[in-house]
């Protein structure tokens, strides 16, 4: 599947780190508009980033995905897939004509020109207001700014990109070593998977976790990957470093299903998997439930985990979990690897999760009965 989640267990808000050291700003207040005034030398760049910014506000409320794509930097393939799917989301979530972008102030970092925003919108007629920021530069081949991506501390690895918003969480690097370098090794020794190079963006606060994701996201929601995208996860002030594993290897165990399946894996089987081997590899992070609360199989294909509240999101990853170890259980791992083969045949679809469960459910379905006789009284 395309989205695929990993639960927050405690909800914590923290500030807005600042980052860098800015240039000299001065703010005049006007009818509730906020005014930028810059130094004159650097008067046209604003006037680009103010362009750049209206460019955006304009397609979200008026344009299609194809009218934004070139005021994205090329140069992050992720960002790209990821911004794509907030956009298609964006469409649907937001009220028509609702939404309204403002550029808040301009700083010069370490990490690039970073651009500071008042993002708002309605929602079924209710208003939706939040801060972010962006890295923004000019592209002298398309001749005029762009942007980049969420300001990130960045730091090459062995396995790949760490980046972080706040500096300190690169210390917390021998904590992602870990979860990733036990579940690669795991993996190609077990599902024959190929590792290859892993970016990791670490957020934190949810509500920038979803700028990077889609609006609609619950708030219940503490990590994130999709097919060509960076894992993604939520770093607050009281999160245990046991936690980050477990979620970690989570996010990673639906990179490799993906990987694996060309991403036509049944939802039920996508968020089973990161859980049974979430549990496996890092036991402390085990939820557990009465087998009467386990839903089937059956039950579990008709339903959209995004759609869910709290209480019932945990009993779809359980149900999920549990629906893996037994298929686990019947065929063996190496009977998986044998389905990965099989469903691999299909093509990927580049769409919204919510438009191919069925299609998804099917395919699983399908290549579960070609694969294992096993199943054919069952599917």
């Amino acid at each position: 599947m395309n989205r695929h989640i990993h639960m927050r267990m405690i909800v914590v808000w923290i500030g807005v780190v600042s980052l860098g050291v800015g240039m000299y700003v001065s703010k005049v207040e006007s009818n509730a508009a906020t005014y930028i005034h810059l130094a004159s030398s650097y008067s046209d760049d604003v006037v680009g980033i103010r362009q750049l910014i209206h460019k955006r506000e304009q397609v979200l409320r008026e344009g299609t995905w194809i009218d934004w794509t070139d005021w994205i930097s090329p140069s992050s393939q992720s960002y790209f897939q990821e911004q794509k799917r907030w956009f298609d989301d964006a469409i649907c979530y937001l009220d028509r004509g609702s939404y309204r972008l403002q550029l808040d102030k301009v700083e010069t970092t370490t990490l690039g020109t970073v651009a500071y925003l008042k993002q708002s919108y309605m929602h079924h007629g209710k208003q939706v207001k939040n801060q972010y920021s962006l890295i923004v530069k000019y592209d002298p081949q398309k001749r005029h700014w762009v942007e980049v991506e969420q300001p990130f501390y960045q730091k090459k690895t062995t396995w790949g990109t760490l980046k972080v918003e706040r500096s300190d969480l690169l210390r917390k690097e021998h904590v992602y070593q870990d979860a990733i370098d036990k579940g690669r090794a795991y993996f190609q020794q077990k599902l024959d998977w190929t590792p290859k190079p892993i970016e990791i963006k670490i957020f934190q606060r949810a509500d920038h976790l979803a700028q990077s994701v889609k609006p609609s996201l619950p708030n219940w929601v503490g990590g994130w990957n999709e097919a060509n995208q960076a894992i993604k996860l939520v770093s607050e002030a009281n999160t245990s470093s046991e936690w980050e594993k477990s979620g970690i290897v989570h996010e990673l165990t639906h990179q490799v299903i993906s990987d694996l399946t060309h991403d036509n894996a049944a939802y039920w089987l996508q968020e089973g998997a990161a859980m049974y081997y979430e549990e496996l590899l890092f036991p402390a992070s085990s939820i557990k439930m009465r087998s009467e609360k386990i839903w089937s199989r059956a039950q579990l294909e008709k339903m959209n985990l995004e759609n869910l509240s709290n209480q019932d999101a945990v009993r779809f990853y359980v149900s999920c979990r549990e629906q893996y170890r037994q298929l686990l259980k019947d065929i063996g791992e190496g009977g998986m690897r044998y389905f990965f083969e099989e469903i691999r045949k299909y093509s990927r679809m580049d769409v919204d999760s919510s438009e191919k469960i069925q299609v998804c459910n099917q395919r699983t379905n399908r290549s579960l009965q070609k694969v294992f006789t096993i199943f054919k009284k069952r599917y």
